[in-house]
């Protein structure tokens, strides 16, 4: 079962293009994230998977559909793939930053802090 589906992509210029092998090649890579993380994939809970799974496995499979479908024969990058695919590389990179074990897991992604703040303090 794929990390996500073709519902899940919403990128107009490649969801016409997906092909089953680039979902295949993201969960791969999903898949050795998670065993970086020392988390067996077996484990990453399916029903449904945690949403920045979801998130990552769409910005992988787009990255991936790009590189596959650009000429690169375009001045600079002008290619529009090669441009899709520099967007989604990095969107891919942002949320594998963010990729815990306890994430892969099912937990919930550690709350921000907000500033600011304030503390209360007793005359000692």
């Amino acid at each position: 079962m794929s990390y996500c589906t073709l519902a899940d992509i919403r990128d107009e210029l490649l969801k016409h293009l997906v092909q089953e092998d680039d979902f295949k090649e993201a969960d791969s890579e999903i898949d050795d994230i998670a065993r970086s993380l020392n988390v067996d994939p077996s484990q990453i809970p399916n029903t449904p998977y945690p949403s920045i799974v979801t998130k990552l496995a769409a910005a992988l499979t787009l990255s991936i559909t790009a590189r596959n479908n650009s000429l690169m024969n375009g001045a600079d990058g002008e290619d529009p793939y090669e441009k899709k695919r520099q967007v989604w590389a990095k969107e891919a990179d942002r949320l594998t930053k963010m990729i815990t074990a306890d994430l892969l897991l099912g937990g919930k992604p550690p709350q921000k802090s907000k500033f600011p703040f304030t503390i209360a303090m007793k005359r000692s």
